[in-house]
C-alpha cells in the first residue's frame, strides 16, 4: 500500500537569482513556520523533535531585541514591536539562549528568520525587557543610543505628528505610526545602527529577516541599509550568499504606496493572497473555488518570485494590519481547506502561522503566561498536539503532511484540473500527487483523472501511514489513472490528497542473452509475480537451465556508484536503476535481500521473480515519508552541486 497526499508546490530555482530573494532553505525544504511569541528554548527543542524531522524549512521568530514592558493592557503581544534597544534580551529569552536556538535549528536543517522592527522605537517609557531606561517624550534611547535628532519629527507635516492620511505617501513614511517615534532612516547614523543590529544577528547564524512596517520607510533608505548587511555565514549557507529578506507591505489596493514599490529590493508579503482565498473558502463576494484555476498573478498578485504568501499572520488574525474576516485556526475546517490549497498551489514562498489561543474580545492578549508574567513553556501532549494554551497549527496532521509533500513534489506543474463550476475542485501535480477539495453543501462523488500510476493509496490527510498500514482512507487508482473520489459534505477533512510513494522505486532488469543482445524489463512494485515472469520469459531467448543471474543495485548511500551484490558467474540478468526515473530509492536492506536471492536461486528465474517482487513490494509498504524526505534532500543537494 502506498501513502498518499497531494499537497505540494512549485518553487523553481531560477527565482532565487536576485539579491535577497533566496530563502536559503536546506535542500528539499520549502515551508516557513511563524512560531509567534515562542521562547528560544522551546523553538530549539521544536526544531530537533518536530520541525527538522517533518521537513519544515524555516522559523520566523518574534523580535529578539529589548522591548517595552507595557502594563496597560498587561504585557500585550504588541509590546514586542516597541524597541527600546537592540540588545538581545526579550520576553523570549536572552542572547545565549538565542544563539543556542540558532545553532540547534541550523544543525537539523531549519533556518531562522528574525522579525526586524527598524522603522520606529518604543512609545512606552520606563524600563524595557533588559532593564534599560527610555523616554519617548524626549526621544531619548540611551541603550542604542538614539536622541531627538535621529527621528523624523522635523519631516512630518501633520499637526498631530501621526499619520493622518494614508493617501499621502510622505505622511505614511515620515510621520508616526500610531504614536510610535519614527526613526529617520535617511540618516547615515541611524542606518548604521540598524545595520549593526542586523549584522550581529547574521554573525550568530540567522538566514534572513522579516522586516516590519516597510510601507512606512522609503525604498531608497531600505536599499542602503540592506547594502550594509554582511553575507550570511559561509559555513552554513555557502559562499557569497545574501541574507533572505521579506518585507511587510500591507497592500490591499486603494492606496498610492504599492508592494511593487519594494520588489526590486527583496521579497514582499502578499496580503491579498490570504484575503482572496478566505473569500473563496467562506464563499463571499461571489467567489468560487472553480475560479482558483489561475490563482496568483491572474488575480492581480505580485510575481511568484517576489512574493511571500500566507493565509493569516499575527496581525490580521486579530483584525489588525490588513485584517478583516481572514480565515484562522478558530474555524479549523475552513482553515484546513485554505492551507491545503495554498500548499498545493504553485505560487510564492509560503509561511504557516502557529498561534496561541486568545478570545476575540481581547485581541491584545499576549502569549500564555505564568503568574509572574513569564511566557509558559510549550507543552507537547501524547497525541503530538500542544498544551498550555498554544494552538500549534504546524503540528496539525493535515498541515505537516502538506509541508512534507510540498517538499517531495517540488517543481511539479499543475495538471488534470477539474471543477464542477462551483466549490469542488481537483488537480494533480505532475504524476506525483493529486488533490481534491469539496467545499459544497453536498457530497462529492465523481471519477477523476489523477495523473498517478495505478495502485492502492493511503490518504494521509484523513490518517497516517504507520508501519505499512493506513490509519486513514484507502483509495484505488485504476490502470488508466482514474480514481473514484468520494468526499462527504461538511466532513472535518473535506479534501483528498494523494502521492505515489512507490514511484520512488523504479528499476530496470537488463536481460543479456547469449548473443550479447540486451533487453530491458521495467519493474515497479505494482507488477505481479506472473507479470514479471512473463516479461522475463519474453525477453530471454535461452533455456532456463542456461540462465544465470547477477544483481546490481544502486543505493543512495553509494553516491550514485554501482555495487555488485552477487559473485555468481555467467551473468545473464543485471539489476540497475532506470536513469530516466526521477526518483529511484533503493534501501540497503533491499539490496542485501537481492544478494541472497541471487546467491540461492541463480538457476531458477521463477523463484527469482517471486522473491524479487516480494521484496520489492515489501519495500514499498515499509517506506516512510522520512525516507522520501531524506531522498529529496539528497537529490536537491546533487542538483545544486551540479
Amino acid at each position: 500500500m502506498k501513502a498518499i497526499l497531494g499537497i505540494l508546490s512549485f518553487l523553481a530555482l531560477s527565482i532565487y537569482t536576485q539579491g535577497h530573494k533566496d530563502p536559503l532553505y536546506a535542500p528539499g525544504r520549502t515551508v516557513t513556520i511563524h512560531l509567534f511569541e515562542w521562547k528560544w528554548t522551546d523553538i530549539a527543542a521544536e526544531c530537533e523533535r518536530f520541525l527538522g524531522p517533518k521537513g519544515y524549512a524555516a522559523v520566523q521568530v518574534s523580535p529578539p531585541n529589548e522591548h517595552a514592558h507595557v502594563n496597560n493592557p498587561y504585557r500585550p503581544w504588541w509590546q514586542r514591536y516597541q524597541p527600546v534597544r537592540y540588545k538581545l534580551v526579550s520576553r523570549s529569552g536572552n542572547e545565549q539562549q538565542f544563539i543556542d536556538m540558532v545553532n540547534r535549528c541550523n544543525a537539523v536543517g531549519v533556518r531562522i528568520y528574525v522579525d526586524a522592527v527598524i522603522n520606529h522605537m518604543s512609545a512606552t517609557g520606563g524600563q524595557g525587557s533588559a532593564g534599560t531606561d527610555n523616554n519617548p517624550g524626549t526621544k531619548y534611547y540611551p541603550g542604542v543610543p538614539f536622541g531627538p535628532n535621529d527621528f523624523n519629527d522635523f519631516k512630518c507635516r501633520t499637526s498631530s505628528g501621526n499619520i493622518e492620511n494614508y493617501g499621502d505617501p510622505n505622511q505614511v513614511r515620515d510621520c508616526k505610526l500610531v504614536g510610535l517615534p519614527d526613526l529617520n532612516t535617511g540618516s547615515d547614523y541611524v542606518r548604521q545602527k540598524i545595520a549593526d543590529y542586523m549584522n550581529h544577528l547574521i554573525d550568530i547564524g540567522v538566514a534572513g529577516f522579516r522586516v516590519d512596517a516597510v510601507k512606512h520607510m522609503w525604498p531608497g533608505d531600505l536599499q542602503i541599509i540592506y547594502s550594509k548587511l554582511k553575507n550570511v555565514t559561509q559555513d552554513i549557507f555557502g559562499a557569497n550568499k545574501r541574507p533572505y529578506i521579506y518585507q511587510e507591505v500591507i497592500d490591499l489596493g486603494g492606496e498610492p504606496i504599492k508592494n511593487t514599490d519594494y520588489t526590486h529590493i527583496a521579497r514582499v508579503t502578499e496580503f491579498k493572497f490570504g484575503m482572496h482565498l478566505s473569500d473563496v473558502v467562506f464563499k463571499r463576494n461571489g467567489q468560487k473555488m472553480s475560479y482558483l484555476k489561475n490563482f496568483g498573478m491572474g488575480w492581480g498578485f505580485i510575481a511568484d518570485g517576489d512574493a511571500m504568501a500566507f493565509i493569516d499572520n499575527h496581525d490580521n488574525q486579530r483584525g489588525h494590519g490588513g485584517g478583516g474576516e481572514i480565515v484562522t485556526h478558530k474555524k479549523s475546517r475552513d482553515y484546513k481547506i485554505a492551507n491545503a490549497f495554498m500548499l498545493a498551489w504553485p505560487y510564492a514562498n509560503l509561511k504557516i502561522m502557529s498561534s496561541y489561543d486568545f478570545p476575540l474580545s481581547q485581541d491584545w492578549l499576549g502569549p500564555p503566561t505564568n503568574g509572574n508574567g513569564d511566557t509558559k513553556d510549550v507543552i507537547i501532549n501524547s497525541d503530538d498536539t500542544c498544551g498550555n494554551g498554544w494552538i500549534c497549527e504546524h503540528r496539525w496532521r493535515q498541515i505537516y503532511n502538506m509541508a512534507t509533500f510540498r517538499n517531495v513534489a517540488h517543481g511539479q506543474s499543475v495538471q488534470n484540473w477539474w471543477d464542477n463550476g462551483g466549490h469542488q475542485i481537483a488537480f494533480s501535480r505532475g504524476n506525483k500527487a493529486f488533490i481534491a477539495i469539496n467545499n459544497e453543501n453536498y457530497g462529492m462523488d465523481v471519477t477523476l483523472q489523477t495523473g498517478l500510476p495505478s495502485g492502492q493509496y493511503c490518504d494521509i490527510i484523513s490518517g497516517n501511514k504507520i508501519n505499512g498500514s493506513c490509519t486513514g482512507k484507502v483509495v484505488t487508482v485504476n490502470g488508466d489513472g482514474t480514481m473514484k473520489v468520494n468526499i462527504g459534505y461538511y466532513v472535518e477533512d473535506p479534501k483528498l490528497f494523494s502521492i505515489k510513494i512507490s514511484s520512488y522505486i523504479k528499476m530496470q532488469l537488463v536481460v543479456k542473452v547469449l548473443n550479447g543482445a540486451e533487453h530491458v524489463v521495467e519493474v515497479v512494485p505494482e507488477m505481479s509475480v506472473d507479470e514479471l515472469k512473463a516479461a522475463l520469459d519474453q525477453k530471454l531467448s535461452v533455456p532456463k537451465y542456461q540462465q544465470r543471474l547477477m544483481l546490481k543495485g544502486k543505493a543512495l548511500s553509494d553516491s550514485q556508484k554501482l555495487s555488485d551484490y552477487s559473485l555468481t558467474d555467467g551473468t545473464r540478468i543485471h539489476l540497475s536503476i532506470n536513469k530516466n526515473a526521477e526518483a529511484p530509492l533503493i534501501e540497503s536492506k533491499l539490496t542485501k535481500e537481492l544478494k541472497l536471492i541471487a546467491a540461492n536461486y541463480v538457476l531458477d528465474v521463477d523463484k527469482f521473480a517471486t522473491l524479487f517482487q516480494k521484496e520489492l513490494k515489501k519495500l514499498a509498504d515499509e517506506m516512510s515519508l522520512d525516507d522520501i524526505e531524506r531522498y529529496e534532500e539528497e537529490r536537491h543537494a546533487r542538483q545544486n552541486n551540479n
